[in-house]
């Protein structure tokens, strides 16, 4: 083993700590804004850092997901940033399923409140193909869901920003921002030339779940 290796070893091994009984949880969620809502399951494993760092727990999720609107909404062209009805198509009512196994982490502050966040990393999503407005052409789901930061990222992904309570030593209450990146592909080039059209929605959230 070679030096970096071998203190790479140490040092997650002198932090991290892996007991039988890990901390796991199920979780419920449901978030909106006004246009769309978000539905979601999770089920997540902590693993606590070791002192000094003891109040920091990290983990990864399998996240089980569902985005939807009864509205028509607007999709970006997906290689460029700028939101503008050239680059854009109309989605009728869009709805994706996604399943993404990802990240998470929290900080414990008092009282049994902690802050944290969750990130989706990799996953596939599904869903019926929609009709788009003014236009023949209809638009699926991206399967492959990719997260590599920011215009790059492929498919459905979702990260939240949130304030943990732990009730009773089993019962979770969760509340904050839901980050949905969401996107829709064509056979045919639309607008801009494009095949892939995504969505940037920010949905303020509340789940409940159980500890173990």
């Amino acid at each position: 083993m070679t030096f970096s290796k071998l203190t790479c070893y140490y040092i997650f091994n002198f932090y991290i700590s892996f007991p039988i009984f890990a901390d796991k949880g199920i979780n419920i969620s449901y978030g909106l804004d006004g246009q769309v809502s978000a539905y979601s399951v999770i089920f997540y494993q902590h693993f606590k850092l070791n002192i000094p760092l003891d109040k920091i727990n990290v983990g990864y999720l399998i996240r089980l997901s569902n985005f939807s609107s009864r509205n028509n909404l607007f999709y970006t062209d997906s290689s460029s940033s700028e939101k503008s009805a050239e680059k854009s198509i109309q989605i009728m009512s869009p709805n994706v399923y996604s399943l993404n196994t990802g990240v998470t982490a929290n900080v414990d502050l008092i009282y049994n409140i902690s802050l944290a966040f969750n990130l989706d990393i990799i996953g596939y999503s599904f869903g019926s193909s929609k009709n788009i407005v003014n236009t023949p052409v209809q638009a699926k789901p991206a399967p492959l869901n990719l997260f590599l930061y920011n215009i790059n990222d492929l498919g459905s992904l979702n990260s939240e920003f949130y304030v943990y309570y732990l009730f009773n030593k089993y019962l979770v209450f969760r509340a904050g921002l839901s980050h949905y990146f969401s996107e829709y592909i064509t056979e045919t080039p639309l607008a801009d030339n494009s095949k892939r059209f995504r969505r940037i929605s920010n949905l303020f959230f509340f789940s409940c779940g159980i500890f173990f």
